[in-house]
């Protein structure tokens, strides 16, 4: 009997599947489909129309005691209000964007009562783009720009109110509310006294008043209109449960003062913080200092990007704090100095032994757009992290592989978005006597960066790109390319006609692969290729797709489909 004819490992091994490997599962038998389906419905993601029978409104109604999280991506499908007519008993996670109620008042009124209707049940709730940009706004529907305010101003008191019932509430995230702060007090940690994760992004402190009739612009709310939000607070409740907060995101609030002062209060149980803002200040002095009395002990996730920091500052950050499992430097001045404070800094494991300290632990490490990142720093972090499971840095040549030839420790890397530069070269030296004629270009040789690529096979996501050598790269991708003559006419078939593709079959774990090409076309052969040596194959991703030939496009399209793979462009 097949292990999964087991009803006592469905449950465990469910979670791990993939939406393709459950579509698959319940095709095989009625007991599979009956062990599965719930699975395959707890979560729904509403987004365009679907033109796939499984995933209507209708079938949603039936398996609505299977649904435990909804997230709108695209409210196009809740044109009416059927959708939310619906009950769903079970439901836990919505998110939810009103982005499209700004001229329907009836769709935005049943969305707040299918909200109401599910408030005391849910555990995490995100309240999304209420309006959008005041541009998009045209047409027949212009309205002023007061309205608009007044408009997203009853939306936040409204939703504000609903707060109240979500006793539950484990994970609230707000985001694009430019008046949030101003009509919401502090009070949001009282109500929600159980709350774990919180999440800002985009809110403002523009002020508006909620009065009747037309009003300038530059109108501000009295004080007797009610207290203001301070994200810092002297209430012993308010700050007793921001020190439960273990999750906390600040993207672009437009307040650092008030912003650090929320992150330090909450120093007892945070694990994860996410603090983005475009204010030019420097608050690593005092974070550094505060970091060093052992604020944050259990903190092992950090994403930091403020203007204005500098390498030394991101390095000082790096050896004050703990060690971490995940670390997003994007866009920094992240440099040598980090590099060092990153690998070098030392402190003492639990068998009491010195180690060093984030290479010990670090898995994830997010360094795109940080253009002081050299390959040599890159080789490093793979040669000296061993727990590294997923990077994303800008440049790696075949010279830093050269110069530095120790391997790569990272055999559980799962996802590798590097810039390859020059990782296929021509045999011949005097590139300038080949010939334009495709047949008549040289094989590339194979290069060291293959060699260490075919290595780690627990790979589950890549890019491969065929570019211009000299030219500007774009992070989060390889660099597969022949010389700088040849660049435009590269084809990953040259690449598979000299071996190389051959030396990737080992990778039979990647799920998601991402081919850039230059005028190209991606050819049967190829998508063949993938299908048979990369069973787990489900996105393959092109750019400059409108570039192909409309029928082989079709033929390729059609290919991927009938093995459940998604074909699109990038």
């Amino acid at each position: 009997m097949h292990a999964l004819d087991l009803p006592e490992l469905v449950a465990y091994l469910a979670p791990y599947l993939s939406q393709k490997s459950l579509i698959n599962c319940i095709r095989v038998s009625q007991q599979w489909h009956d062990a599965f389906v719930p699975h395959l419905w707890s979560t729904f993601r509403v987004t365009v129309p679907s033109t796939r029978s499984l995933f209507t409104l209708s079938s949603l109604d039936t398996h609505a005691p299977c649904v435990r999280d909804i997230c709108f991506k695209d409210l196009s499908v809740a044109s009416d209000s059927t959708f939310f007519n619906l009950s769903f008993p079970y439901l836990q996670t919505l998110s939810l964007s009103f982005a499209a109620y700004r001229t329907d008042r009836a769709l935005r009124a049943a969305a707040f009562e299918f909200l109401q209707r599910h408030q005391g049940q849910l555990r995490a709730l995100s309240l999304l783009k209420p309006l959008g940009p005041m541009s998009e706004v045209t047409g027949p529907q212009t309205r002023s720009r007061h309205d608009l305010m007044t408009q997203e101003a009853l939306y936040i008191a409204k939703s504000w109110e609903l707060l109240h019932g979500c006793h539950g509430l484990r994970s609230l995230k707000v985001e694009s509310s430019p008046f949030w702060f101003d009509l919401v007090d502090q009070q949001v940690l009282k109500i929600v006294s159980e709350l774990e994760t919180l999440s800002l992004g985009n809110v403002g402190r523009e002020k508006i008043q909620l009065t009747e009739g037309e009003q300038d612009d530059s109108s501000t709310p009295s004080s007797s209109q009610g207290p203001r939000w301070t994200l810092c607070s002297t209430d012993p409740c308010i700050r007793q449960r921001a020190v439960r907060i273990r999750q906390l995101s600040l993207e672009y609030c437009n307040s650092l003062s008030e912003e650090y002062h929320l992150i330090k209060e909450c120093h007892a149980e945070l694990r994860s913080l996410k603090w983005l803002s475009t204010i030019h200040a420097n608050v690593i002095p005092p974070m550094a200092k505060h970091l060093e009395e052992g604020m944050w002990p259990f903190l092992d996730s950090l994403e930091l990007r403020i203007p204005g920091l500098q390498d030394k500052d991101l390095a000082a950050v790096l050896r004050a704090i703990g060690p971490l499992r995940k670390l997003n430097l994007s866009g920094t001045e992240f440099g040598p100095l980090s590099t060092t404070g990153l690998l070098e800094t030392e402190n003492l494991g639990q068998d009491g032994k010195v180690q060093k300290k984030h290479a010990a632990r670090l898995e994830k490490l997010l360094l795109g757009g940080c253009n002081n990142l050299t390959g040599a720093m890159v080789q490093r972090f793979l040669c000296e992290l061993p727990h590294l499971k997923e990077i994303h840095a800008k440049v790696l040549t075949d010279r830093d592989l050269e110069n530095d030839t120790r391997p790569w420790v990272c055999q559980d890397l799962r996802v590798f978005h590097v810039g390859i530069a020059l990782a296929v070269r021509n045999i011949e030296e005097d590139q300038s006597e080949i010939s334009k004629d495709d047949s008549k270009i040289p094989h590339p040789r194979i290069s060291p960066f293959m060699e260490r690529l075919s290595a780690l096979t627990r790979l589950e996501s890549f890019h491969i790109t065929s570019t211009r050598s000299g030219q500007d790269k774009t992070e989060g991708e390889f660099y597969l390319s022949s010389s700088e003559e040849q660049a435009q006419r590269f084809e990953l078939q040259k690449l598979h006609s000299a071996g190389g593709l051959e030396q990737l079959k080992t990778l039979r774990h990647l799920v998601q692969v991402r081919m850039e090409y230059t005028g190209q076309k991606m050819t049967m052969s190829e998508a063949k290729w993938m299908v048979e040596n990369w069973p787990r194959l489900e996105s393959v991703v092109v750019r400059q797709l409108m570039t192909m030939g409309t029928s082989d496009h079709d033929v390729v399209r059609v290919f991927f489909g009938q093995h459940q793979i998604h074909y699109g462009s990038s």
